[in-house]
């Protein structure tokens, strides 16, 4: 009996050790948990305030840069928007390429890189104590890229941000990989 008690027990630490070399130490990062913190909204910034430029240099001022990247525009009448539209599509072309939407579709490693940020965007908004589904498998995100389907931790927040404040904290402390993609090499 004291022999199938020593040897269960063996059998446990062992299990234990194995799962312990699994698991990562308390206080060290992953590479992913790394890249997330560097994506600095300062870069969406700029791209915002060089847009703004353009379009005061061009003859429509008014324009400010918003920090998670967005401009606010002065108001316009609908002819003085569509006015102003081509200079606005000009503008964004030069400066922010995830906003224009002329960004060349990612290759399948960058996808798989974002597929990770996208991940760690998800342990930081459940961390805000957002409801979110958790995320698929690599693979499973890597086939609905790009599609309806396509699984984001930014994508599921729906009515759960419903007031500016929690908007500008959920986006300063967790910002959307998605407006990063274009930047993934």
């Amino acid at each position: 009996m004291l022999k199938i008690r020593v040897l269960a027990s063996v059998a446990l630490l062992g299990v234990a050790l194995t799962t312990a070399g699994c698991s990562q130490a308390p206080g060290i990062d992953s590479k992913w948990a790394t890249a997330y913190r560097a994506l600095d909204q300062t870069s969406l910034y700029d791209a915002a305030q060089k847009t703004a430029d353009c379009l005061s240099e061009a003859g429509y001022p008014g324009f400010t840069a918003l920090p998670d990247g967005g401009l606010k525009h002065p108001s316009f009448t609908a002819d003085q928007l569509t006015a102003t539209q081509a200079a606005i599509t000009q503008c964004v072309d030069k400066f922010d390429p995830f906003m224009s939407g002329k960004t060349p579709p990612l290759s399948p490693g960058q996808i798989v890189q974002m597929y990770h940020l996208e991940v760690e965007a998800y342990k930081c908004l459940t961390r805000l104590h957002y409801a979110l589904k958790p995320p698929p498998s690599e693979q499973v995100y890597s086939d609905h890229y790009g599609t309806a389907e396509a699984w984001g931790a930014w994508s599921q927040l729906g009515g759960q941000v419903d007031s500016q404040a929690k908007a500008a904290k959920a986006t300063k402390t967790c910002p959307d990989p998605l407006w990063f993609s274009a930047g993934i090499k």
